[in-house]
């Protein structure tokens, strides 16, 4: 857990609330950039269903996980772990998108019989 600055409604404390502001848009590709330096004070509460003031509050977030997707891998064969008393300790990889995670499985899989390997645990599986 932080501590984050969180802005919240004036009348019922939710923090499901947004903003108006002013931005620089590119007409042609529609991409937003930066900031144009200016708020015109609009602010509406989605939970109030009304404009409403915006009020600073400083609460402790969770912050979501940046590398949800994991997958534990014991390296080298069966024979090898069980032979060797030294053998690799099982190990974590932790990746952002799932996408990274398959790419990494897919390295994984395609370098198998050079050296065996073993999935301990895969966070797709559940």
């Amino acid at each position: 857990m932080t501590i984050k600055t969180v802005w919240c409604c004036s009348r019922c404390g939710g923090t499901n609330v947004e903003q108006v502001i002013h931005v620089w848009q590119n007409p042609n590709t529609e991409e937003i950039g930066d900031d144009a330096g200016g708020w015109d004070g609009e602010s509406y509460c989605n939970d109030c269903c009304d404009d409403v003031m915006l009020e600073p509050d400083e609460r402790e977030v969770e912050e979501p996980d940046p590398h949800p997707h994991t997958v534990t891998i014991a390296w080298g064969s069966e024979s090898y772990r069980a032979a060797d008393d030294e053998a690799l300790d099982p190990y974590p990889y932790r990746f952002a998108t799932k996408a990274e995670l398959d790419a990494f499985m897919l390295g994984c899989h395609e370098a198998y019989g050079w050296m065996g390997f073993e999935v301990t645990e895969d966070s797709r599986n559940g």
